[in-house]
């Protein structure tokens, strides 16, 4: 069995009150994991998904629960492996945006792993 290709994308969290990310084009791949560096502000990250590229929102499960990972789940330089009911979320979704609840003291990169359907 071949395993599908994994695509590693970088998305900055700029220093601004807004504290969401460069738009993040999925093409035909799913996100199932990120790291972020030493110096992050522990905060919470949750994504907003967009079908068109224009009309972003946050993304939601079908019983309504954010597609999130809580700041106590999240350390530096631990990388992150999403779990089986967050990874079919994103099948679908063209654009990405990650929104961070605390403001970071400088721009943060985020590294993302994506992999084919």
């Amino acid at each position: 069995m071949v395993s599908p290709t994994r695509r590693y994308i970088n998305a900055t969290i700029p220093i601004t009150p807004a504290v969401l990310s460069d738009e993040i084009d999925l093409q035909d791949e799913v996100l199932v994991g990120f790291q972020v560096l030493a110096g992050w502000t522990a905060a919470n990250i949750t994504f907003l998904a967009s079908f068109d590229g224009t009309t972003f929102a946050a993304l939601y499960d079908q019983e309504g629960n954010a597609a999130q990972v809580l700041s106590a789940n999240i350390a530096a330089d631990r990388p992150i492996s999403f779990s089986s009911s967050l990874v079919p979320l994103f099948a679908g979704v063209r654009k990405l945006k990650i929104q961070v609840s605390v403001a970071q003291t400088a721009a943060r990169t985020v590294f993302l792993v994506a992999r084919q359907l």
